[in-house]
């Protein structure tokens, strides 16, 4: 399956939250248990990471059995961002070690006044 494009919009110095289901084409809950995510922003393709948040350091959870992964992104982390335009990516880990795209696309930083 191909990643999934998401232009997410995240507020400078504010907390973000984000739920995503995980579904094959035929809608069915795909079962996480097991796997870890990371989610890496860089300002292009290519570049060294400027923000990264993994279920290692808890700013990512996944619900396994219910196919949710959720990102929850501090607002002191949030806050370390310059207002502006980024790319993103978040992949996911299965326990075997298979790696799977799940979303890809540009963030954009709203400053703070």
């Amino acid at each position: 399956m191909s990643a999934g494009i998401y232009k997410m919009l995240l507020a400078q110095g504010a907390t973000f939250n984000l739920a995503l289901t995980y579904r094959d084409p035929a809608g069915v809950l795909i079962d996480l248990t097991g796997y870890s995510a990371d989610l890496r922003v860089a300002v292009s393709k290519g570049e060294a990471p400027v923000l990264q948040a993994n279920t290692g350091n808890g700013q990512i959870v996944i619900d396994g059995p219910l196919g949710v992964v959720m990102l929850d992104l501090p607002a002191a982390l949030t806050a370390t961002l310059t207002p502006g335009q980024y790319v993103y990516q978040l992949d996911l880990t299965s326990p075997g070690g298979q790696v799977t795209r799940l979303l890809e696309g540009a963030l954009l930083v709203d400053g703070q006044v």
